[in-house]
């Protein structure tokens, strides 16, 4: 028996592909959920199309209450798109940070497609890289330097931060939803709403044309079955090396009390990683966590030794 059951969608259990094919007349849309191969997967999709039909950006969906973008500086200012005004209409293809509602709003003919990745390794896979930010790196986000900053402490610092919730606290849900009355943004999403919004974000998750997570490795043959057409996948934004006076070893920032709220942060993307993996890739949730989450300790600890 599933997990959860299917609000919009009736899948067969046999089928290794359990999408419609995707419509080429219709815009493709790519929901980049941060340190998901994200940039990997957004190079090889955008290879279709002139870079006059298609259109990137950053949404306010990561950055909660923070509004002085004007302070950041001229090569990340002009990604961010704060509301839908001059916004290209007339594309074929959109990808960024940006929430599902924003692109619905945008391109209600689009088809929607996104990827994720078992939530507290993404936590960790985000903090790492914000680890690597040189000073030149972070001297192009103005006042919200302080933030980036942040990285630079422990990890229970770094995830314990409320001005970092709309970039670390159930991130899946957050870009799912986003803006949704029953999560705050400069702050975590309180427990007591939990049922609810699960339930939102599956619902919000079963809209999507094609949804898949990185731990599975037959992910791009089911990317290009439901595309139609080969994509050649290349290593983008790949990690950097950490710098050696912010190295240590990584056992030391994995406490029980940080693995704890490391489960806080994520317990909502968890479901829905959980419900992806069930229903989408058709395997067993926790089979694939603890594989997944064993390759990337050990990847994460090479990077800080």
């Amino acid at each position: 028996m599933p997990i959860f059951e299917s609000k919009t969608h009736i899948i067969c259990a046999d089928s290794p592909y359990p999408f419609r094919p995707r419509e080429n007349s219709r815009p493709l849309i790519f929901m980049h959920i941060p340190k998901c191969a994200g940039t990997s997967l957004d190079t090889c999709l955008s290879k279709r199309w002139e870079a006059s039909r298609q259109f990137k950006l950053l949404g306010p969906t990561l950055y909660g209450g923070f509004q002085d973008y004007d302070s950041f500086g001229p090569n990340v200012r002009h990604w961010i798109h704060e509301d839908w005004q001059n916004c290209p209409v007339d594309i074929d293809y959109a990808a960024g940070h940006a929430g599902a509602k924003w692109f619905d709003r945008l391109y209600s003919n689009g088809q929607k497609c996104t990827v994720l990745r078992e939530p507290k390794m993404r936590i960790l896979s985000h903090w790492l890289y914000w680890r690597t930010f040189s000073e030149a790196d972070i001297g192009n986000w103005g006042t919200y330097t302080p933030r980036l900053e942040l990285a630079r402490c422990d990890l229970i610092s770094f995830i314990s931060a409320p001005e970092l919730a709309s970039q670390i606290d159930n991130v899946i849900v957050r870009m799912l939803l986003y803006p949704h009355p029953l999560i705050p943004g400069d702050d975590f999403i309180p427990p007591e709403h939990d049922a609810d919004l699960i339930a939102d974000a599956i619902e919000a998750i079963d809209q999507f044309d094609f949804v898949g997570v990185i731990e599975d490795s037959e992910l791009i043959s089911k990317l290009e079955a439901w595309l139609g057409y080969s994509l050649v996948l290349t290593s983008e934004n790949i990690s950097r090396p950490v710098p050696e006076d912010l190295r240590h070893p990584l056992r030391q920032d994995l406490t029980h009390d940080t693995w704890a709220i490391l489960e806080a942060r994520s317990r909502l993307d968890q479901c829905v990683w959980d419900y992806v993996v069930e229903k989408y890739v058709q395997a067993n949730p926790r089979t694939m966590q603890v594989s997944a989450v064993a390759h990337s300790i050990n990847r994460f600890a090479e990077l800080m030794r």
